[in-house]
């Protein structure tokens, strides 16, 4: 897109969202896919040791960061949206057991499989 802009001055805006999540979201994704696998009370796999951290931003944000772009922002330029709010993947796993109302077992193997 951006070579385009460059070359044949097509006018664009590119904007980057980072780990998105809400509603509707893609069933493969870490949290849909945690909640799926809480509802039938499957065990989350987590890869590694869980302390991976990501940045993500609910989509509500993102739509109102897209209203802003859209509003005042400048053609040609890339726009990131985002937020400084890391957490790991161990850190969602045990916030969403918490939120189903389980018991975070995670030391003991239930809930949890690394």
């Amino acid at each position: 897109v951006n070579s385009y802009n460059i070359s044949f001055k097509l006018p664009t805006i590119i904007t980057r969202g980072n780990n998105v999540f809400g509603p509707h979201q893609y069933p493969e994704k870490l949290i849909p896919k945690f909640i799926n696998m809480l509802n039938r009370n499957i065990d989350l796999p987590i890869h590694g040791n869980g302390e991976e951290s990501r940045n993500f931003i609910y989509i509500d944000d993102v739509v109102n960061a897209f209203e802003c772009i859209l509003h005042v922002g400048k053609i040609g330029e890339i726009y990131n949206i985002g937020t400084e709010y890391q957490i790991s993947n161990n850190e969602i796993a045990d916030k969403l057991i918490n939120i189903f109302g389980k018991k975070n077992k995670k030391y003991y193997g239930k809930y949890i499989r690394y």
